[in-house]
């Protein structure tokens, strides 16, 4: 249903929704043909940031399964520890804690993802002539003009600006002119 919108919208011109639908698509469904479709309207249109790095593939893989990774090493780490409670009181010595730190270092590692690891927030440019700014405010320099279908990586929202990157540099985009997801 959603593909079927996206060739609504690309066939409207809207090719700016169309994306906004495809990647929206593509998060949920890791389908390659959506990633494909993606990748030809930002060429046709000569936009930036939906090229994919092996990191970024990395980093979908591990958000895809998240709670897989974080359920194995916990059970790895209670396992460990398991046996090693079964050890102690069979042979009534103590365990050294050389034996201990690698289920200690499983169960920081599955608290560590489970606490910390998030996706980043993308967004698209939603208007033409969108202002890139050095600093959160309309005071700053404008680093930039540019149109509408460009796919950004949002770090962290200041008031009513996204932080994000453009080639390189940190810049700030107001956040009625960003479409996030």
């Amino acid at each position: 249903m959603l593909l079927k919108l996206a060739f609504i919208y690309e066939g409207k011109g809207d090719f700016e929704q169309a994306l906004y639908v495809l990647k929206y698509l593509e998060q949920k469904n890791n389908a390659r043909y959506v990633s494909t479709k993606i990748k030809e309207l930002a060429k046709k249109h000569q936009l930036v940031g939906y090229e994919n790095s092996d990191l970024q593939a990395l980093f979908k893989f591990f958000f895809n399964y998240q709670m897989e990774i974080t359920s194995v090493f916990l059970f790895l780490g209670l396992l460990n520890l398991s046996i090693l409670a079964f050890r102690q009181k069979k042979s009534a010595q103590k365990v050294p804690i050389v034996q201990v730190i690698p289920s200690i270092v499983c169960l920081l590692i599955a608290i560590g993802i489970w606490h910390f690891a998030s996706p980043t927030k993308q967004g698209i440019i939603i208007t033409d002539h969108t202002i890139l700014m050095e600093a959160p405010s309309a005071a700053a320099e404008v680093v930039e003009l540019t149109n509408k279908g460009h796919l950004l990586q949002l770090k962290r929202k200041k008031d009513v600006w996204y932080e994000t990157d453009w080639f390189g540099q940190t810049v700030y985009v107001k956040e009625n002119m960003v479409k996030t997801f």
